[in-house]
């Protein structure tokens, strides 16, 4: 998991970025989230990523669950199926990418054929992105006794 320590050494997941930012992606309204990653076969990161999806649902009230775009599944396209089997009406994909590219391409395609009502576009220029890494490498030169600006 990403973590970042803040300004006074508390140190927090850096997952609030996503969950500030999804919502400006039109995916409000939406019954279920289907959180894509890229994908791993470490089942250490992948538990890691699970923990990042639920804190992400429970901040956003919205249940989610984990699929992945390579390496591990299910896919997203099967999650975004058995999300619905279960029942929800609407299924909205906010894929952990940073640009777009062939994984969020077909993470999009696999959705959408399956049923979501939304995909929301890569993090790419979204400011709180940029902030935490910032914060990340003032906490990196903090620990090397340094300043990198």
């Amino acid at each position: 998991m990403c973590w970042v320590q803040r300004p006074g050494g508390s140190i927090q997941p850096c997952w609030p970025v996503c969950a500030d930012v999804w919502p400006r992606r039109n995916l409000a309204a939406t019954t279920r989230w289907c959180w894509p990653t890229a994908g791993t076969r470490d089942p250490v990161a992948r538990a890691s990523v699970g923990r990042v999806a639920a804190a992400l649902g429970a901040a956003l009230g919205v249940p989610t669950r984990v699929s992945y775009a390579s390496a591990a599944p299910p896919a997203a396209g099967v999650a975004v199926t058995r999300l619905r089997a279960g029942g929800a009406q609407r299924v909205a994909v906010a894929a952990y990418f940073l640009a777009p590219g062939l994984f969020h391409d077909a993470v999009a395609v696999s959705a959408r054929e399956a049923g979501a009502v939304a995909v929301a576009a890569p993090l790419a220029d979204a400011p709180e992105l940029a902030d935490l890494v910032l914060r990340r490498v003032d906490v990196d030169a903090g620990r090397r006794g340094g300043s990198w600006r």
